[in-house]
């Protein structure tokens, strides 16, 4: 059932996480239930897992098992589901009340459309996941940045659970607070330029940029601190960048916008060679309705919300060392060792 034939015959240590979510869910079919509970089931799976493992729950929900999911994907749940109850803390939905809504985002229907079509198919032909993004070269972008027309934006907003509870942004590296280097790097590459922080509003506001603290929540997470920025921005174009990686790519802002507008994307986002870096990411500044949809659905991960828009995706694989963050003492101590060897190297370039 539901694709489990090729694992019969293995150790279950040695079986993939999509394979252990189908085993398991065949396994509850035998006992024949009148309800399922599902707790992220399509987390962590790679798109061939999440697919057959879709198809697996509307066969289940087709033989008349009702299925409760709980999911912090709102387009699984709606897809998956009849109706989207949302349980939140604070920020849209106040005093820890749930507030039950049918959620149906504006690309449901499709969806919808897809998804029926993958249940008659082969499910590797209509899958359930975006298309992988567009990739542009950093170095052959083009160099067209209307600097004024981009807003920069410090993320500043963490609670830093890893370093102590300690305001990353504020940590002294080579003698200068974090938030500092990173100013520095960045100024040059942007009109107006904000700082979105969470406590130490002051000491923030000392280094002379607007502060601007989440909108909505207790530490939700960089898509809040995204969206309070956009929601004060002027400018066509929003800049995110992280407080704790001060080896910030000298042309980050010109080859994230070479990359968006030659390819027409919504969102451009790098990459050091090895993974995606989610929160240095250009934004247009007219995604903030959506965005706002997003959050007040329960929708917190930023590469879900990333993966629904026109994305490209710029490599950096060349200066990868650039992204370098801190969150503990240890890589404290060996950012200031590179501090020092790039400032003493011969043009000190990043």
């Amino acid at each position: 059932m539901g694709g489990t034939r090729p694992a019969r015959a293995r150790n279950a240590r040695r079986l993939s996480g999509g394979e252990k979510q189908r085993v398991g869910l065949a396994r509850a079919r035998v006992l024949s239930p009148q309800l399922l509970l599902l707790d992220e089931p399509l987390a962590n799976l790679d798109h061939a897992s999440r697919n057959r493992t879709f198809l697996l729950i509307r066969r289940l929900r087709s033989e008349g098992i009702s299925t409760l999911v709980t999911s912090h994907e709102p387009q699984v749940s709606a897809t998956l589901g009849d109706e989207h109850r949302h349980l939140c803390k604070t920020g849209p939905c106040k005093y820890t009340i749930v507030r039950p809504f049918l959620y149906r985002p504006p690309y449901q229907e499709d969806a919808e459309h897809n998804l029926a079509t993958a249940l008659t198919t082969d499910p590797a032909e209509h899958p359930m996941s975006t298309p992988p993004p567009e990739r542009a070269d950093a170095e052959t972008t083009p160099p067209l940045l209307p600097r004024p027309d981009i807003t920069g934006v410090i993320l500043a907003g963490g609670r830093s659970q890893r370093m102590g509870g300690e305001d990353k942004g504020l940590v002294r590296i080579d003698g200068r607070p974090m938030v500092d280097h990173i100013i520095r790097a960045l100024s040059p590459q942007v009109g107006p330029l904000l700082i979105n922080a969470n406590r130490n509003l002051d000491d923030y506001r000392g280094f002379g940029y607007p502060v601007i603290p989440d909108i909505m929540g207790d530490f939700y997470g960089p898509l809040v601190g995204m969206a309070s920025a956009l929601q004060v921005t002027e400018t066509d174009y929003l800049l995110c960048v992280p407080c704790d990686s001060p080896l910030l790519p000298h042309n980050l802002a010109q080859a994230l916008y070479g990359a968006l507008h030659a390819r027409q994307a919504e969102i451009g986002v790098a990459h050091d060679g090895s993974r995606m870096q989610p929160v240095f990411a250009l934004l247009r500044r007219d995604l903030l309705a959506d965005l706002l949809t997003y959050l007040e659905a329960g929708g917190r991960k930023i590469d879900t919300w990333y993966t629904q828009h026109r994305l490209v995706i710029v490599d950096f694989s060349d200066r990868a060392d650039t992204f370098f963050n801190v969150n503990t003492q240890q890589e404290r101590r060996m950012l200031e060792r590179k501090l020092v060897s790039t400032d003493s190297s011969p043009g000190g370039e990043r």
